[in-house]
């Protein structure tokens, strides 16, 4: 949450303390309340940012693979050559790994940093 909305909650809780008399704690209770719910609401939208992408690179494969079987499409026959595959593209691949775990982990460094 960020300061804005903090400050209109306290002032509206100030508000209503001068009309009327709330029970003890009731303040912290709904400002925990309101955290769990938008805690719950941004785990939310991280699980949908997983999983429609997933569900919509699974229904274009699904789409893919269901053309080529209905069209009855032959799939073409690559010669491999006959060096081995891991030599060249191991250590890409590798390296590939190696850079995107640093970024995610750079990433959750400066997001603790600077929270949205």
């Amino acid at each position: 949450m960020n300061r804005n909305e903090t400050d209109m909650l306290k002032t509206i809780f100030g508000r209503m303390a001068e009309e009327e008399t709330l029970p003890d704690g009731f303040q912290s209770k709904m400002m925990k309340r309101i955290l769990q719910e938008n805690a719950r609401i941004r785990k939310r939208n991280e699980r949908l940012q997983w999983i429609l992408p997933v569900a919509a690179s699974l229904f274009t494969a699904g789409l893919a693979a269901a053309s080529l079987i209905y069209l009855k499409i032959p799939l073409p026959r690559i010669p491999f050559p006959s060096i081995s595959l891991l030599e060249p593209y191991l250590p890409t691949g590798a390296l590939v790994l190696l850079l995107l775990t640093a970024d995610y982990f750079l990433r959750e460094a400066y997001y603790k940093k600077h929270p949205l």
